[in-house]
């Protein structure tokens, strides 16, 4: 599973991070409470409880903070990406399945 999911360049100001796994005390003190989850039928357990988030929503507050950190400048702040040439700081690398195995304990 990825730990951050980008495009190739910084042209669009977009980063997904998976923070399922992270303990939510610390979670919630860096990024603040869930707007809502997503995919929720794919969970482990009992995820009746939480909130959920429409694709519509999630696309729409996308599209609309993308346009606006596009417009602002605010993209080229992304730690990710060099700030003047929108490249990557570093090569990304994609596991292999043989690399996944020998870090499952």
């Amino acid at each position: 599973m990825p730990l951050f999911n980008t495009y190739a360049n910084g042209r669009i100001p977009y980063i997904t991070t998976q923070l399922a796994a992270c303990d939510p005390a610390k979670r919630a003190a860096l990024v603040g409470p869930p707007l809502g989850h997503l995919f929720t039928g794919d969970g482990i357990g009992d995820t009746s409880a939480l909130p959920k988030m429409s694709m519509v929503r999630l696309m729409r507050r996308f599209f609309t903070r993308m346009v606006r950190d596009m417009i602002s400048g605010d993209r080229r702040r992304c730690v990710l990406f060099d700030a003047a040439t929108l490249a990557p700081i570093a090569a990304p690398h994609r596991l292999t399945a043989e690399e996944c195995r020998a870090l499952r304990p």
